[in-house]
């Protein structure tokens, strides 16, 4: 809600009918603030429900439209289909935001599609050169946790040219390899691993796949 821009925050709604009609908010993360000097806003998130029948809410927070790092948070409910779903405060897991949901790979760990803007210069009022201690980690990111989501490690990066709004997400084949998808300004392009995310290939377009530089879904 509040539009795409510095004064976006985030709610959600429930159905019980297959989308026929919504409930009115049921969850309302608003991280504005009279007494901040610049908005901070909460522009992306999304909901999924991990194996153990818990819902989970990943979203962003950031001052203005992108300050340089932002912040990837989450909240978890335990009730999801009860009549009033009690939600966990938010706990910041790292930087940056995360557009798609996670993957649950063979291993039984769960990995999260983070991604840190490569751009080193923030949007509005934030210039070039703003946390540059993070440089290093700027790229389609992914974390993993082995616990269930009770914590998150990073364990790798893959990075694309000409990047756009990353926006990855990350599929696992048969072969136990992962494959991850990226959006960039010549359009999607694709990077893999057979560490399990350690490391990954050098970026190439996919064959057989076009598509305009926008959000994408792919899932198993």
């Amino acid at each position: 809600a509040g539009g795409d821009s510095p004064e976006a925050f985030m709610v959600a709604a429930t159905s019980d009918d297959d989308g026929e009609t919504w409930s009115k908010p049921r969850l309302v993360i608003d991280s504005q603030s009279k007494a901040l000097p610049l908005p901070r806003s909460v522009i992306v998130g999304n909901l999924w429900t991990d194996p153990r029948g818990r819902l989970w809410f990943f979203f962003d927070q950031t001052m203005n439209h992108f300050d340089g790092r932002g912040g990837l948070w989450a909240a978890v409910c335990e009730n999801p289909d009860d009549e009033t779903p009690c939600w966990s405060a938010p706990r910041r897991i790292w930087h940056g935001s995360m557009l798609n949901k996670p993957t649950v790979l063979s291993t039984g760990e769960w990995l999260l599609p983070v991604q840190l803007l490569v751009h080193s210069k923030g949007i509005g009022p934030f210039g070039i050169g703003v946390f540059p201690e993070l440089d290093p980690y700027r790229g389609a990111n992914v974390f993993v946790s082995a616990d269930e989501g009770v914590t998150w490690q990073r364990r790798g990066c893959a990075r694309f040219p000409d990047p756009d709004w990353f926006e990855h997400r990350v599929v696992e084949l048969n072969n136990g390899d992962l494959w991850m998808l990226a959006r960039t300004r010549n359009g999607m392009m694709q990077s893999s691993s057979k560490d399990r995310g350690r490391t990954w290939s050098e970026a190439t377009f996919p064959v057989g796949i076009q598509h305009p530089v926008a959000r994408f879904h792919v899932r198993r």
